[in-house]
């Protein structure tokens, strides 16, 4: 049942109150240093849901920005095979053509140069020490809660330490904001009582009146679908319908992805083949 008129305006009114407590709050406070969020990840493409994923975060207000780091080569992710240069590039054109100039959405190339991926509780300290002005936190989906602790960080010669228990350690090192995902068995995995040090969005948003906007998009879905289309129709030509209307490979991806990062991946032939 839709809300009267009358429940409308108080509702109306009553975040305008909130929205003048909070202003006040703000004035009276001293000045804080600006929070970033580390948004780590593939981004085998970026899609439309790591960019809804990094709005939301700015929109909770736990974060003032949100820095999406693509990571550089995984040994232990083999599938990963779309150099970190295009990866970042992709996130730039994401990010440039999505957002405005002035919105909380960046993109962070400190993995960039390094042979494989750094190790989170590394590029958590390399940050800091980088960008002593800021407070820093991690993003995190519920479905990593479970093995986080158990993340290594082994040394790699000429660039940085092992860290020992690498994975506690990080916990106990960092801030974490945590994303709610639903699983695809349509379980919230968030519903659990979290360390102090780690900050859900779901509730920080329904604080300020909002519910988390999500989607079960993921990169690998992307690629399943460029790379079956790539395999049935070729990179050349691609088909006619019964309408007249010509399908090439990358069809299936259209609104998933922003169009500036399905050019990019068009041009360059990426994802078309497994060997890519």
């Amino acid at each position: 049942m839709k809300p009267s008129l009358t429940e409308a305006k108080m509702q109306r009114r009553r975040s305008q109150i909130e929205e003048d407590r909070e202003k006040k709050i703000a004035l009276e406070l001293p000045p804080r240093r600006p929070r970033i969020a580390i948004f780590g990840g593939s981004f085998d493409p970026i899609t439309n849901s790591h960019l809804n994923t990094a709005a939301e975060i700015v929109h909770s207000k736990l974060a003032d920005e949100v820095w999406l780091t693509p990571c550089a080569r995984r040994p232990d992710k083999p599938e990963l095979r779309t150099s970190v240069v295009h990866r970042l590039i992709m996130a730039h054109l994401a990010v440039n053509t999505t957002f405005g100039s002035h919105f909380g959405v960046k993109v962070c190339d400190e993995e960039v140069g390094n042979p494989r991926n750094v190790p989170s509780v590394v590029l958590m300290r390399r940050l800091k020490e980088k960008y002593p002005e800021y407070d820093f936190s991690f993003v995190l989906g519920t479905d990593l809660l479970d093995n986080v602790q158990d993340w290594d960080a082994p040394s790699l010669p000429g660039y940085w330490e092992e860290v020992v228990d690498g994975g506690k350690t990080f916990m106990d090192e960092n801030h974490f904001i945590v994303v709610d995902y639903v699983s695809r068995k349509g379980v919230d995995a968030g519903q659990r009582a979290l360390p102090p040090n780690f900050a859900r969005i779901a509730p920080a948003l329904e604080a300020r009146g909002s519910t988390l906007s999500s989607t079960l998009l993921s990169s690998k879905e992307v690629r399943h679908r460029m790379r079956d289309d790539f395999a049935r129709y070729g990179e050349v030509g691609g088909f006619i319908d019964l309408a007249g209307r010509n399908h090439s490979w990358y069809d299936e991806a259209e609104g998933l992805l922003p169009p500036s990062v399905l050019g990019h991946i068009v041009r360059y032939g990426l994802y078309a083949r497994d060997e890519t």
